[in-house]
């Protein structure tokens, strides 16, 4: 079970993205390539992706969360290890301020900073991040293999991080990621077809026809084949972003798309016959768990 990966810091254009949080492990995380050395850092996310919140988050574990559960696993890790007579190097979680908010693509490009310094393109992720998995691929790039046997199993997906993982779900049932990802994605498309998201995309439309763009959503902008495949924004691009985004605001058709999307999970939530509930509960306690073994105590 080697570690989880975080998102490459390449620069894929953005579009409408549904965040969904997978389960338990993934491939191998790959090392980053090495940032431009004239690369300036990214800004800090802007107040239009701060903000955004939505019911469901109570029950989902998000970035904070996750690498703490992670943190967890590494400590219970490197006790297996040290009952097996060897060492493990534990690479501690990046800060909380290098972690992006849960929803700042969700809708597409919605950041005035963002547009401005890099179109459609997403920013590049924090320093902290790069050096995070950095660290991490370094320290398994050293493992013997006596040790990577321990540490990760014979396939990759056992050994002592295996056992780490599922210790701190021992607990009681792990979340039913397939339903509860179901539903919150029935919800999200839902959303996107409800008749006041369309009027504030036909409002932005013809905001953007004033400045001299013709799309029919954001999305269509995002993807434009302009600029869809450039390794880099151009002036043109930048210049669509930045009246996409100030259309958004004009119309407020981020703002409609959230309060349509949280009137939904709102009814979800009230409708809900245990799936929703029972994924929290399985969240937490996994939570919970690690949040013991950081303490110094028992999960």
């Amino acid at each position: 079970m080697r570690p989880r990966a975080v998102p490459p810091p390449a620069l894929p254009v953005l579009t409408v993205l549904l965040p969904l949080l997978l389960p338990g492990c993934s491939a191998p995380a790959a090392p980053p390539p090495a940032p431009a050395a004239s690369a300036e850092p990214p800004p800090p996310p802007g107040p239009e992706a701060v903000a955004l919140a939505l019911p469901f988050d109570a029950y989902e574990q998000w970035l904070p969360e996750r690498y703490a559960v992670e943190a967890a696993e590494e400590l219970l890790t490197r006790e297996c290890m040290r009952r097996a007579g060897l060492g493990w190097r534990v690479v501690p979680p990046p800060p909380a301020e290098a972690l992006d908010p849960p929803h700042r693509t969700r809708y597409g490009l919605i950041e005035a900073v963002v547009a401005r310094r890099y179109g459609y393109h997403l920013p590049p992720e924090a320093p902290a991040l790069r050096e995070f998995r950095a660290a991490r691929a370094a320290r398994d790039e050293a493992l013997s293999p006596r040790e990577a046997r321990a540490a990760y199993g014979d396939d990759g997906e056992g050994g002592c991080a295996r056992q780490s993982y599922e210790r701190l779900w021992s607990g009681g049932p792990k979340p039913d990621h397939d339903a509860y990802h179901a539903i919150a994605a029935d919800l999200f498309e839902r959303s996107g077809s409800d008749p006041r998201v369309l009027r504030a995309t036909a409002a932005w439309s013809a905001c953007m026809r004033a400045g001299g763009y013709d799309y029919a959503r954001p999305s269509e902008a995002a993807g434009d084949p302009a600029w869809k495949d450039s390794p880099a924004p151009s002036p043109e691009e930048v210049a669509t972003a930045r009246a996409d985004v100030a259309c958004q605001r004009r119309t407020g058709y981020v703002t409609t798309w959230a309060s349509v999307e949280t009137d939904l999970q709102k009814r979800a939530i009230a409708a809900d016959r245990g799936t929703l509930r029972e994924f929290a509960a399985a969240n937490r306690r996994n939570v919970e768990a690690a949040r013991r073994v950081l303490a110094g105590k028992r999960p």
